[in-house]
């Protein structure tokens, strides 16, 4: 299906068409409107320009904004020439139209380094279909191919390596092979790019299917499941709570923790049973994230919760869900565990493994009742009960919920 375009208003480059409907669309890419992005190549800089991070010898260009959640749309893709090879990166925002042009003028400022080469255009398109070739290839002749599927019209590439861990659902190339998925507007672009393909590059065929049109600012809150236990609701705000509950609302955004990963879940469910129990309490969330442990606490009627975390957006975060939730019993800080001199009936602590380890003996300290750790896996958990043991907590309960596990423990005494 070949979409009807107009020319966008070029910043820099060859002009990019881009397809008439309603939201704003801002590309990086080469000339000629190729969107692509990168990872790094041997002897490449650690660090770039522009608030990017290195992670498993990959980079994430991130555009720390803080855009409200309305539409239009904002897609963004980025190509850094030079020192990167093509790989998949695809931002969905939603900014007003100030906004957009204002991420334009920063656009404008990076153009200038060294490590950057990109061109801008602005134009129109919330919702985006494209035909996805799949093929496999010798990783010696994967960067070719890829420049060959560029050449015939890819319009961005995603790059499944053997030895990096692939999404669920999607099968890892054998060693000494890449899978390469180029996006086409049309179904004779893709075909032309397969033959291609094959005759030069003894490219194999994995898949060729159809990606529906579809809005991607939205596409994804399908996958946002709300979470219940006996007397608490936890979801976005776009889901209808269950009556007669305690609603929770959590607004998904960088910050871990929206109500329906295993170790939250298990937390909640804590919770809910010791506020039960003990009402009034005080309540320590350690690795607040997005506060939900501390809020759940507040909204189940405990005195009042102080969440800490080191992450200064999850603490953003964590303030906008209590403001969003009417909550003023629940003060977030990034002090350290040692600098808080009050004790708590109730801490909650559902973090990394290794962190527990480290914050255990300031963990078990600053509790007066109960002890919830989780963000364990089934693996780990024997190592840190016998920690916990040997700094005298005594174990109450165990429970588990698929590979996670959560450890309850009470301080020693009659």
């Amino acid at each position: 299906m070949e979409g009807e375009g107009r020319e966008g208003e070029e910043i820099e480059g060859e002009e990019v068409d881009a397809m008439e409907k309603p939201g704003l669309l801002v590309r990086f890419g080469r000339g000629g409107g190729e969107i692509q992005s990168s990872s790094v190549r041997k002897g490449a800089p650690e660090t770039l320009p522009g608030s990017v991070s290195s992670l498993s010898g990959h980079i994430n260009l991130l555009l720390a904004l803080k855009l409200p959640q309305r539409p239009p749309s904002l897609q963004i893709f980025i190509k850094l020439q030079g020192v990167c090879r093509p790989a998949p990166l695809l931002f969905a925002f939603k900014p007003s139209l100030l906004e957009g042009l204002s991420l334009l003028l920063y656009a404008v400022a990076l153009k200038n380094s060294k490590f950057f080469k990109f061109s801008a255009s602005m134009g129109y398109n919330p919702c985006v279909s494209f035909f996805h070739l799949t093929v496999e290839v010798s990783e010696t002749h994967a960067e070719f191919l890829s420049e060959s599927l560029y050449a015939l019209g890819s319009l961005g590439q995603e790059w499944r390596e053997s030895h990096l861990l692939s999404m669920p659902g999607i099968h890892a190339p054998p060693p000494g092979k890449m899978q390469i998925v180029s996006f086409f507007k049309t179904l004779h672009a893709a075909k032309k790019a397969l033959r291609a393909a094959q005759n030069q590059w003894n490219a194999q065929l994995v898949a060729l299917v159809f990606e529906e049109d579809k809005d991607w600012s939205l596409a994804w809150r399908k996958h946002i499941r709300a979470t219940e236990t006996q007397h608490l609701w936890v979801g976005p705000p776009w889901l209808e709570p269950s009556p007669g509950k305690h609603v929770l609302y959590v607004e998904p955004k960088m910050a871990f923790g929206t109500g329906d990963h295993p170790t939250t879940r298990l937390c909640l469910e804590e919770i809910d049973t010791f506020c039960s129990a003990f009402p009034k309490a005080r309540v320590l969330d350690v690795g607040t994230g997005t506060g939900i442990l501390g809020m759940a606490a507040c909204k189940l009627g405990a005195h009042h919760a102080l969440g800490t975390d080191n992450d200064s957006v999850a603490l953003a975060h964590a303030r906008e869900n209590i403001q969003l939730n009417k909550i003023d019993t629940m003060q977030v800080s990034d002090a350290e565990l040692r600098q808080i001199r009050e004790s708590f009936e109730l801490v909650v602590a559902n973090i990394f493994a290794n962190a527990l380890a480290e914050l255990a003996e300031e963990l078990c300290k600053k509790t007066l009742k109960c002890l919830v750790i989780s963000g364990i896996l089934g693996p780990q958990s024997a190592e840190l009960e016998m920690r916990f043991l040997q700094l005298g907590m005594q174990l109450d309960a165990k429970r588990e919920f698929e590979e996670w596990v959560c450890l309850r423990f009470k301080p020693p005494g009659p």
